[in-house]
């Protein structure tokens, strides 16, 4: 008697595996960011627009998420432009080499507020500050900086925990 349950079941097929994230996903993602701040729209404001959930906003940006070409129409709609500028194929387009540094989350903030320090000396003294910050994060780089040309380090040891030292405060605008 044949039985409508098969007696074993076929093993699933294997799953396809996750495409890493790829340099031009992420250039991508970054422009849709730069042209939503410009428009200061949330992601949120973005999200209903395009019928997703901000997360998925957030995924695009990122370049976690592949979008489709019907979605990157939507989206260039309400962010009127065209789908050449986001994707950088307009003649000019500068943004292509800075995209994928400015997709860094707080690097749009970070240059927003850098653009409104007017001493240059000041400005000076922020980029080295960030400079050696970020030599301090790798640590096969790690350098000890004289005091006497950076202000901002007097009073730290070398072997002293990376806090910020006490009385020290940002330089005024």
């Amino acid at each position: 008697m044949l039985s409508a349950k098969p007696d074993r079941i076929a093993p699933l097929p294997p799953s396809t595996p996750r495409l890493r994230i790829d340099d031009t996903d992420i250039a991508l993602g970054a422009r849709i960011r730069m042209r939503r701040n410009e428009l200061k729209l949330s992601q949120e404001t973005l999200a209903q627009a395009l019928g997703v959930t901000y997360q998925q906003v957030q995924k695009y940006e990122r370049g976690a998420d592949r979008i489709s070409v019907s979605m990157l129409m939507k989206i260039a709609r309400r962010l009127d432009c065209t789908v050449a500028t986001l994707i950088g194929e307009e003649a000019g387009s500068v943004a292509d080499a800075i995209a994928p540094r400015l997709a860094v989350p707080g690097a749009l903030e970070l240059l927003e507020i850098y653009s409104r320090i007017q001493n240059g000396q000041t400005r000076r003294r922020l980029l080295d500050l960030l400079s050696d910050l970020a030599q301090a994060a790798e640590p096969s780089t790690a350098v000890v900086v004289s005091p006497q040309r950076k202000p901002w380090l007097r009073g730290i040891r070398k072997d002293a925990p990376s806090k910020t030292p006490r009385g020290w405060s940002p330089p005024k605008v």
